[in-house]
């Protein structure tokens, strides 16, 4: 039981320092980037302002017809969520309210040959 508690704690060690340096890592238009193998997903928040881009291997990948995406915000006990529309060369949504520093976000997307993307944050 006492070496279950260790390695829980060592695990819990280890992985804070990995998320706080998920948070750091910034993507071409200056937002929070996530993924790996070289497709990775960059959140720009800009006050109500969304821009969601697709990277691929450090270049923004437009997104293609019939693409989808949509985030889930979740801060304290408060859950919202908002569809992302492909716009340009990335996704876009403009929120009620900023997102506040500390909340959890989930950004989803299919694409249309059925390919998935999921990439998470915590707001700086």
């Amino acid at each position: 039981m006492n070496r279950r508690m260790i390695l829980a704690g060592l695990a819990a060690a280890f992985a804070t320092p990995a998320l706080a340096q998920q948070r750091e890592r910034r993507g071409p238009n200056g937002g929070l980037l996530t993924g790996s193998d070289g497709h990775e997903v960059e959140l720009v928040a800009n006050g109500t302002a969304i821009r969601v881009y697709l990277v691929n291997h450090g270049r923004v990948a437009p997104p293609r017809a019939g693409a989808t995406a949509r985030m889930v915000i979740q801060e304290g006990q408060a859950n919202r969520t908002a569809n992302l529309a492909a716009s340009g060369d990335g996704f876009s949504a403009t929120l009620e309210t900023p997102i506040a520093s500390g909340a959890r976000v989930v950004v989803t997307g299919r694409m249309p040959d059925g390919h998935t993307v999921q990439a998470r944050y915590v707001m700086p």
